[in-house]
């Protein structure tokens, strides 16, 4: 037999297939195969890996963030998501309300769109949240656009834990 190292330059990924079962039912399936010397006679194992399961939980997860993703768009409030004072999500129209595309915000230090005080004041109400303390919810700061312009607006802020991670809607 040849070495591990052999066998996975001989390795076949060919790929998902719908395979029908013994009872009749159709499951979805993963085929890898590996050629190899088998008492001295070329062989070929092939390895059937059922993920019906997956891709139904796949299906569903993308499903679910289409969902969102249309709720959030469609919202005629604007609304951001951060972490680590980072814009990580921010629908149409908190983007458009400043004069951006969502995707120019992405990334983005959350401070980019508000006046220098305000800045201070916000961002201290983050890391309060952060460390657990008590921080207002509801505030009215003053917003600065693309161009310069400033805008009054009001926030309603809160707090979400996911996974280990901690974001600030």
């Amino acid at each position: 037999l040849g070495t591990v190292a052999e066998l996975s330059q001989k390795s076949n990924n060919t790929g998902k297939w719908r395979h029908c079962k013994k009872d009749g039912s159709i499951i979805d399936v993963e085929i890898v195969s590996h050629t190899l010397d088998f008492v001295g006679r070329p062989a070929r194992i092939v390895l059937a890996i059922d993920i019906t399961e997956r891709e139904r939980a796949e299906r569903a997860l993308d499903e679910s963030r289409q969902w969102l993703t249309a709720i959030f768009d469609s919202s005629r409030d604007g609304i951001i998501v951060e972490e680590n004072e980072r814009v990580v999500y921010v629908n149409q129209s908190y983007a458009h309300l400043f004069g951006y595309e969502p995707d120019e915000l992405i990334g983005q230090p959350v401070w980019l769109v508000s006046e220098q005080e305000p800045s201070e004041r916000m961002l201290e109400y983050s890391r309060k949240r952060l460390r657990g303390e008590e921080a207002p919810s509801l505030y009215e700061f003053q917003g600065t656009c693309k161009g310069g312009t400033t805008v009054d607006l009001e926030a309603s802020v809160s707090t979400a834990k996911i996974t280990d991670r901690t974001y600030i809607i």
